[in-house]
Formats: C-alpha cells, sequence, structure tokens
C-alpha cells in the first residue's frame, strides 16, 4: 500500500507539473526569441497575441531571420526583426516592414538594370513601375541585345501591351536608342571597360554572334533590325559625310547580311549610297541591293535608274556589281535592262550590253520572256557580247532546254568560235543545259551537247578543255 501511495506522489506532484512547465515553455518559445536577460526578467506573464505574419515570421528563428519580397531581395538581419518584435510587444501596435513599394526608385533602376546587363528577364514588379522607367530599361535591353527581355517588355498583342502598360516607342526613341547602338558598335575593340558595366555589355552584344540569325551576325544585329521594323530611321546608319565611309560600309555589310526583311525599311537609303563618291561604297551599296530582294523596286522607285547608271561606272567591278543587283531586282529591272540591251549606243554600247546580259542570266528563269534578244546576240561581230549571251542563256536554262537551235549555236561556238573565251562560255552553258535536257528528255538535243562537249576536249586551250570535262559530267 505504500508503495503505491509513493507512486502516486511522484507521477502527480513531481513529473505532472515538470511536464506542464514544459509544454508551456515550448507554446512560448516563439515569443522569448531568445531576448536579452534584462528584457526577459520584464516580459509580462500574458504577452500581447502578434500579427499572424509576424508570428510565421519569427517561428523557428535561431541564428539569422531575412524576409525576401517580391523577388528583389531585401534582407532583414536578426537585430531588426528583434527590434521590430521589441516595439510589437512595448506598444501593442502592428509593424511595417519595409517592402518594394517604399523602395526609392533609383535603387529599383539599379536592380533592373543590373538583371538586364545579366541577360535576364526583367522582375516581376517591372511593369508597376513608371513610365520613364519602362523607358530606361528598354533602351538599355536594346543596347546590349537582351532581345529576351525587350520581347517581354515590347509584346505584340495589344491585350498584353494594355495589361502591363508598356511604353510606347517614339520616333525620338527610336532615332536616339539606333544611334546608341550604332555607336557601341563602332567604338574600338581594344577598349576593355568594368566588368559588369553597360559598357562592357554593349561590347559583349558586339562581338558575340546570334543563335537566331542564318548568317553570322552579332547580337546587336537583332536589336537593330527591332528598330528598324518599327520606323527608326536608316539613315542614323548611313551618314553622308565624306569621312565617314567606313561607317557606311560596316552598315551596308549589316544590312545586306539581315536581307529582304528590314527592306521596306532601308531600301530607299541604300539606293542613296549607289551616288557614294567612293567606289567602295558604290560596290557596297549595290550589293545590299541586291540581298534585299524584288521589293526594293517598290520601296525604292530611284534604285533601278541608278543602277542602269552604273552601267557607265569607270570602275568596272562597280559596273559589274550593279549588273548583279539588277539581275535580284525583278521583272521591272528585267525590262530595264532589256530596254538598255535595245537601245544602248555609243562607245560604251558593248559593255552596256554585255552588262545587260549579265543582269538576264542573274534573274535566272525569270529572264526566260527575253531569251530572244539574248538569240540574237549570239551571231554578234563583238566576242564579249557572244560569250555574255551564252553564259546567260545557260543560266536560263529551262525554258530554252527542248529548243533544238539554241543547241546548236552554242555546239557551234564551242567548237568553231575564234575567240578562247567565247568557246568557254559556250561550253560552260551546254553543261548547264545539259541537266535541263536530259530533265525534258529530249534525245537529240542532248546527242549535240554531248558531241559538242566531246569536240571541245581536243581544245587548244586548257581552261576551256577542263571547262568542257565538267559539262560532260553533267550531260552523262
Amino acid at each position: 500500500m505504500s508503495w503505491l501511495i509513493c507512486k502516486w506522489l511522484v507521477f502527480t506532484k513531481v513529473r505532472s507539473p515538470f511536464c506542464w512547465q514544459q509544454k508551456r515553455r515550448k507554446r512560448r518559445s516563439w515569443r522569448t526569441l531568445q531576448m536579452p536577460k534584462q528584457r526577459a526578467a520584464k516580459v509580462p506573464s500574458r504577452v500581447p497575441k502578434a500579427p499572424r505574419a509576424m508570428a510565421r515570421m519569427f517561428h523557428g528563428a535561431k541564428d539569422a531571420l531575412f524576409l525576401r519580397q517580391e523577388r528583389v531581395g531585401f534582407m532583414y538581419t536578426k537585430q531588426q526583426l528583434l527590434e521590430c518584435r521589441a516595439a510589437v510587444l512595448r506598444d501593442g501596435k502592428t509593424v511595417q516592414l519595409a517592402s518594394l513599394s517604399q523602395c526609392p526608385e533609383e535603387e529599383l533602376e539599379t536592380t533592373l538594370v543590373r538583371a538586364l546587363l545579366a541577360g535576364d528577364l526583367p522582375p516581376a514588379w517591372w511593369s508597376k513601375r513608371t513610365m520613364p522607367l519602362k523607358r530606361q530599361a528598354l533602351r538599355v535591353a536594346l543596347r546590349v541585345a537582351n532581345m529576351q527581355a525587350v520581347y517581354a517588355m515590347q509584346p505584340e498583342s495589344l491585350q498584353f501591351r494594355e495589361a502591363l502598360s508598356c511604353y510606347e516607342p517614339d520616333d525620338r526613341f527610336l532615332e536616339a536608342t539606333l544611334s546608341e547602338i550604332w555607336a557601341d558598335g563602332l567604338l574600338d575593340s581594344d577598349l576593355k571597360p568594368e566588368r559588369g558595366s553597360l559598357e562592357c555589355a554593349t561590347m559583349a552584344a558586339w562581338s558575340s554572334t546570334s543563335a537566331t540569325a542564318s548568317a553570322a551576325l552579332p547580337k546587336a544585329a537583332e536589336a537593330i533590325e527591332w528598330l528598324l521594323l518599327r520606323g527608326a530611321p536608316a539613315s542614323v546608319l548611313l551618314p553622308e559625310e565624306p569621312g565617314a565611309l567606313k561607317a557606311r560600309m560596316k552598315a551596308l555589310r549589316l544590312l545586306r547580311d539581315l536581307g529582304p526583311v528590314v527592306c521596306p525599311a532601308v531600301a530607299a537609303a541604300v539606293a542613296g549610297c549607289l551616288r557614294d563618291p567612293e567606289v567602295k561604297g558604290r560596290r557596297a551599296a549595290a550589293q545590299s541591293l541586291a540581298a534585299l530582294g524584288p521589293s526594293v523596286a517598290k520601296h525604292a522607285p530611284r534604285a533601278i535608274p541608278r543602277l542602269l547608271r552604273l552601267f557607265r561606272d569607270p570602275d568596272p567591278l562597280c559596273a559589274e556589281d550593279a549588273a548583279v543587283a539588277l539581275g535580284h531586282l525583278g521583272t521591272d529591272a528585267l525590262g530595264a535592262a532589256v530596254a538598255e540591251l535595245r537601245s544602248a549606243e555609243g562607245s560604251t554600247a558593248v559593255g552596256v550590253k554585255a552588262l545587260a546580259c549579265r543582269a538576264l542570266g542573274e534573274a535566272g528563269h525569270e529572264a526566260a520572256a527575253f531569251g530572244t534578244d539574248l538569240l540574237e546576240l549570239l551571231q554578234s561581230e563583238h566576242a564579249v557580247l557572244r560569250a555574255s549571251a551564252s553564259q546567260a542563256l545557260g543560266r536560263i536554262g529551262a525554258a530554252h532546254a527542248g529548243d533544238l537551235s539554241l543547241c546548236s549555236l552554242l555546239a557551234h561556238l564551242a567548237t568553231e568560235d575564234q575567240d578562247c573565251t567565247t568557246r568557254e562560255a559556250a561550253v560552260t552553258a551546254l553543261g548547264l543545259l545539259a541537266t535541263e535536257v536530259k530533265r525534258a528528255e529530249a534525245q537529240g538535243e542532248l546527242e549535240v551537247v554531248r558531241a559538242a562537249l566531246a569536240s571541245a576536249l581536243d581544245d587548244v586551250e586548257t581552261f576551256v578543255r577542263e571547262a568542257a570535262a565538267l559539262a560532260l559530267q553533267a550531260a552523262a
């Protein structure tokens, strides 16, 4: 009996109060939170209940407590949180912690620019900022060619633009930003700016290539294309000052690589460079027009007359580039070339007609309607015209594959002409026609082609024999 009494006393008088005190300490541990000893003695027995957010924030804190809000990275030290808690316990009022809305605009701009320089997307709070900050962010993203950020801040959908309150770029913004990007591209590549700075990021945009472009273009080219398609003036890239030839050459090569997509925005400006006082500038302009494609005739009507005037340029390479460009500008340009072919007179008539033949040959199948004019030139007294017409007819190809008279004329030139250049041109043309003749299953024409090429293998000139051997491989 005494043993049972002792056991009852141990569990009720000793252990139970001890367990009750332990549970009470656990329930109130989040309230004490390792307070200094001098303050712990003054804590009242009934502590005011803290807000739920404060309870979640303080629960389980041991070494350091922090709060991260809206992906900005605001950090709070343990001492700061303890001071807020002491104020709650002392006054019984809710303490509002620092939030994004209270952050200075300069600090937000720095955070946003840092994200754009790193190649990241803009933070989620970007759409709630002021228009000047959005304008600055778009300018920085374009300068460093962070195009994923540009597309995020400038969506195509009108609904998304209204929801995000996007900044609408005006003409002044487009021109100023394009000028800044182009100035970055003209800087000396030997400069070594500070790592992580805007200058370092812009240099990286010009030194690294774009993964989305077909040609080896710098990343900045995508930003330039974006600005041009939205109305930025192409004259910013093509200054007319005599000492700006290097800048014009670089811009013309860039526009040539961008291709037809930017033609509506830059065709007129590029056509103006055909009047460049420097030969290099005129040649680069003609090459760029050839790459921009047939829509040049629509957006720059003066391009075709200026290319025709370059047929008489003192520099033969410039005149040849003009003929090549004319062959890529569509039906209107070909009609102008044929008109020049029929009406050319004077001391430069032969050269102009030869260049017109070159333009028709560059057009390929599109020039099939003008084959009659070329057939007449096969019997010209000038060897350069016979050679030029032969090359053009070979490139036109399919439209005249079944023409026995054409094959006979080219075969005669390939074996009997006195000029070796004409013989080589005729042999090359027969090789080009052979593929089309086989496709058309014209056996008579194919036999004529093979016989002429076999005879050309015995030509006295080595380059004619080599051309005949290559042509026979196509006719086999």
